[in-house]
């Protein structure tokens, strides 16, 4: 459980990073504030 929750946090971290570099790259208003919010979104498939 341990080695998979890590990867699902590695995951959602990444999910952030691109999001974030994206949504700067178009000039996004609270680029940080909605690639939290996405890197948030990304493991709640696997909670459910």
């Amino acid at each position: 459980m341990g080695l998979w929750l890590r990867g699902q946090l590695l995951l959602s971290i990444i999910v952030g990073i691109l999001v974030y570099a994206g949504l700067l790259l178009f000039g996004v208003k609270y680029a940080l504030l909605l690639a939290l919010v996405a890197a948030i979104l990304e493991i709640i498939p696997y909670l459910g």
